[in-house]
């Protein structure tokens, strides 16, 4: 006859403290909640292992902060809340909207689409050909391997392409665009207010748009490759071949 005990676990409970005082072998299986062992069961928690900007498996983490909303291996649509959120969607081509708040989302291996929504963000693409909307608020949008379309929409924003090549746009606000490895196309011309941008070409070949006809000078430096870069008289373009 065997007799089942039940362990109630409530996150962040570290399945590692039940080998103290229970005499438990510990063995590669990861824990999930209510889940139930029999006497003599080997129990254990995985160590986290880091794997780009998130740590898998074990207690998932982007950029440094514990998942609050984990997707699948699969196509996902998740959905955060109004309040900060920490999602990691896993593989996968996801469609993630974080709704309200400063979220932090990593997208994962996968052709991603994320919304970042209203507040301060932080969205890392990962793997594939990615799609990062930014809004409302101060946004950091990171790119990765992989042709990915950054658009950072309203307010001042952070756009990093990575490797690929990639479609950077800045829009309202003071922006700070950097394509990366790759032949990218950085559009920092469909400001609608007079404000002053840095753009960073990277390496390779990159298209650099800051011809917006505002009065206030943006700063574009073409970096490696051949670079052509449409601006304003009043722009300071640095390392442009055309």
């Amino acid at each position: 006859m065997t007799t089942q005990r039940t362990i109630a676990i409530r996150p962040p409970f570290r399945l590692a403290r039940l080998a103290v005082g229970l005499g438990l072998t510990l063995a590669p299986v990861l824990a999930q909640p209510g889940l139930a062992f029999a006497e003599g069961d080997a129990v254990a928690y995985a160590p986290p292992t880091r794997i780009g900007g998130f740590v898998d498996p074990g207690f998932l983490y982007c950029e440094g902060k514990k998942a609050t909303i984990v997707g699948t291996g699969g196509n996902d649509r998740i959905k955060g809340t109004p309040g900060n959120d920490v999602i990691v969607s896993l593989g996968g081509s996801d469609r993630i909207s974080a709704g309200g708040g400063h979220d932090t989302i990593c997208a994962g291996p996968g052709d991603d689409t994320v919304y970042a929504g209203a507040g301060d963000d932080i969205v890392r693409g990962g793997t594939g050909n990615d799609n990062l909307q930014g809004n409302e608020g101060l946004d950091l949008l990171m790119g990765d391997a992989g042709g990915d379309l950054l658009d950072g929409e309203e307010d001042a924003d952070n756009l990093y392409g990575g490797d690929g090549s990639d479609w950077l746009i800045g829009r309202d606000g003071t922006d700070h665009l950097v394509g990366g490895s790759g032949k990218d196309t950085i559009d920092a011309a469909t400001d609608d207010d007079d404000v002053h941008d840095e753009v960073i070409g990277g390496a390779d070949d990159d298209l650099i748009f800051a011809d917006d006809g505002g009065a206030v000078a943006d700063t574009v430096h073409g970096d490696g490759g051949f670079d052509t870069c449409p601006a304003d008289p009043a722009d300071s373009v640095f390392t442009c071949e055309a």
